[in-house]
């Protein structure tokens, strides 16, 4: 059963209401409360996308959700076009990326990297190629505007701009690292023993493999302009 939070914790109600627009009393959408290893071991559904937002993977509870084990499993829960998003933030380091790559690159054949701002990037991940759809809907959606505008200085119709390249395996650096597994937690390890817990060189790793006609081809809008692309990835990177 789904409990709203009292008024005094740390995220008021109003908060969570005003960032995921009461998706709780949403009539289509269903809430499961399970953990998410075991859900998708029994659950029989198969979706055309799973978001997995779980905390960094600097805690390791979480890495756990970033192993090939999990990856495959979750996998088996995806339509065949079906996408699964994860996400990474800078404070992993290049080692750590280069881990997840590694271990998404052996459960899929194709990862694309977006970015939502400069710390906080998506890892699209698919059997089949990757490439915006519907752009012109969701920038026409008033409210969507009105709340990127309001919260986050974004204007919706930018939005497939943040869609930096579809081959993020390019920016793997160093292919030697294991993959993380749950008998071998390559990631976790490396978490562990993390001294520079940054992307050094991800913005040079990024403009050596990132491709205009890449970008043109993948966000499906008509109006691409490379001006536009310019001034919104310099905002978010």
């Amino acid at each position: 059963m789904i409990r709203r939070p009292p008024r005094s914790t740390l995220f008021p109600y109003t908060t969570l209401f005003r960032s995921n627009f009461d998706i709780e009393n949403n009539p289509t959408v269903s809430i499961y409360l399970d953990d998410a290893i075991h859900y998708t071991r029994v659950t029989d559904k198969s979706y055309s996308m799973i978001i997995n937002t779980v905390t960094t993977p600097l805690y390791f509870s979480s890495s756990k959700l970033y192993t090939s084990d999990f990856l495959n499993q979750v996998k088996s829960c995806l339509e065949p076009d079906g996408i699964y998003v994860t996400w990474v933030d800078i404070r992993v380091g290049d080692r750590g990326l280069d881990i997840m790559l590694k271990t998404i690159r052996e459960n899929f054949k194709y990862c694309a990297l977006g970015c939502i701002k400069s710390s906080y990037f998506l890892l699209i991940c698919s059997d089949v190629p990757i490439q915006a759809h519907h752009t012109a809907e969701v920038a026409a959606d008033k409210r969507l505007r009105e709340y990127f505008a309001e919260h986050y200085l974004l204007l919706s119709d930018m939005l497939p701009y943040g869609l930096l390249t579809t081959d993020a395996f390019s920016l793997i650096k160093d292919n030697t690292l294991a993959i993380n597994s749950l008998d071998y937690p390559s990631l976790e390890f490396e978490m562990a023993q993390l001294r520079s817990p940054e992307f050094s060189n991800l913005n040079i790793r990024l403009q050596s493999i990132m491709s205009l006609n890449d970008q043109r081809r993948s966000s499906a809008n008509p109006k691409w302009d490379p001006y536009e692309l310019c001034a919104y990835t310099k905002q978010l990177v």
